[in-house]
């Protein structure tokens, strides 16, 4: 026998792992349909006037490691100063669209974010129901403990009392959730997007 206050906790703990699991189906969206790049923050600059005319002067003098030396600082001075930013670029791939331009027809290619093909649905627990047979009984404090019933043990043929059945029915409903604001904004803009790639 348990408590049966320990038993409604642990409904309740799996009831809210459950639809923890359902909710975190939309985070996969991030990997299916976005790939993680890095793209430099630091932008690489030319030379300036002065390096420039440093490095001219000492190659027409014939002092190359002079001039090395410039353009070696120059390099070592952009890495020690680039960092790179993680971005999430969304997964494309490329579709053929029928086209034609001052020499006739053609066909275009167009890159498609997958995001845009594909529908998303978020589900979510809308309502669990939990229906069992349970023998309840009570301490001197008033504690409620909570059993199954158990078979009776009489002949493999005999009949158990109805009393002995112990019938669990567990009923969980899905609702379909509304896809997020943010993501359904990020879908339009990639639409607009493609809207403006694709001829005619």
């Amino acid at each position: 026998m348990i408590k049966f206050r320990s038993l409604i906790h642990e409904l309740h703990s799996s009831i809210k792992q459950a639809a923890n699991e359902v909710e975190a189906q939309g985070i996969k969206h991030i990997n299916k349909f976005f790939e993680i790049i890095e793209v430099p923050t630091t932008k690489v600059t030319d030379l300036d006037d002065e390096s420039i005319q440093k490095v001219k002067t000492f190659i027409d003098n014939d002092d190359t490691d002079s001039a090395l030396n410039i353009l070696k600082n120059h390099n070592e001075k952009l890495s020690s100063n680039s960092n790179v930013r993680r971005v999430l670029k969304p997964k494309t791939m490329q579709m053929a669209f029928p086209d034609k331009d001052h020499n006739g027809p053609k066909i275009s290619y167009v890159d498609v974010p997958l995001i845009t093909l594909t529908p998303i649905s978020s589900p979510k627990i809308q309502e669990v129901s939990i229906k069992a047979n349970l023998e309840v009984t009570a301490n001197d404090e008033n504690e409620l403990f909570v059993a199954f019933p158990k078979h009776s043990q009489g002949s493999l043929f005999a009949k158990s009392p109805e009393k002995s059945t112990a019938n669990v029915e567990i009923e969980i409903k899905l609702q379909g959730g509304e896809t997020p604001e943010g993501l359904q904004k990020l879908i339009e803009g990639y639409e607009r997007s493609l809207r403006a790639q694709i001829p005619g």
